[in-house]
């Protein structure tokens, strides 16, 4: 039967070419040759071959993910579309995804709490509200009673100020002509609710940064 005659270190840290009967087969990361229990002289058959095929893909589909990973935490979906993108098959990425969440790397929970805290800073240069934060974890795949979960550490208070300093970035100075200011008006509730602010938030935010009453603004549609 053939044999694994040597493991020779590849010019990339942390991988190995393998040679069975003196000719290479495969290459494969340290990981995954000391899961398998690869050695000089152990017997390989095609069974085993193409246990280190599979093992070998899942280790390439995991350290993929953790360069994602490292950029920012992703969420479970965002993830699993990564892996798809670039090519590696559905039992594969669901290997990885599983693995990930064991390890505690993949929490959509956690993931969530951290998506709105960092989209909620005051100081950010795109101030946004509940309703597009709850928009753009849908898109990520976030489920309704996490995303809600996250969201309920956003009071009203806090929408308010962040869209004040929304507008305040938008408005330097209110016109001081009444056609122009009933445009501003206009166009800086169009802005406020893009950002996904509520209504309300957007009636008190007009009111302080055009100097406008909410009566002022009741004729205009939500």
């Amino acid at each position: 039967m053939p044999k694994i005659t040597a493991l020779e270190p590849q010019k990339r840290k942390g991988r190995l070419n393998v040679f069975v009967d003196g000719h290479f087969v495969i290459g494969v990361g340290e990981a995954v040759a000391v899961q398998l229990g690869l050695r000089i002289g152990r017997e390989i058959d095609q069974e085993r071959l193409r246990d280190i095929v599979a093992a070998e893909e899942v280790n390439k589909a995991y350290e993929s993910a953790l360069r994602s990973l490292d950029i920012r935490a992703r969420s479970e979906r965002e993830i699993t579309q990564k892996l798809a993108r670039v090519g590696f098959a559905e039992t594969t990425v669901a290997a990885v995804v599983d693995k990930l969440r064991n390890m505690k790397l993949l929490d959509d929970t956690a993931f969530a709490a951290q998506w709105v805290e960092g989209r909620t800073r005051v100081e950010g240069s795109r101030p946004i509200g509940r309703r597009r934060l709850a928009q753009e974890l849908f898109q990520k795949g976030v489920k309704k009673e996490l995303a809600e979960e996250a969201l309920a550490n956003v009071s009203e208070d806090d929408e308010y100020i962040l869209a004040l300093a929304a507008a305040q970035k938008k408005v330097r100075k209110p016109p001081s002509d009444p056609e122009a200011l009933v445009d501003e008006q206009r166009k800086l509730i169009a802005f406020l609710q893009r950002r996904g602010f509520g209504w309300g938030t957007i009636k008190r935010v007009i009111a302080d940064v055009l100097g406008a009453g909410s009566e002022d603004i009741d004729d205009f549609d939500e």
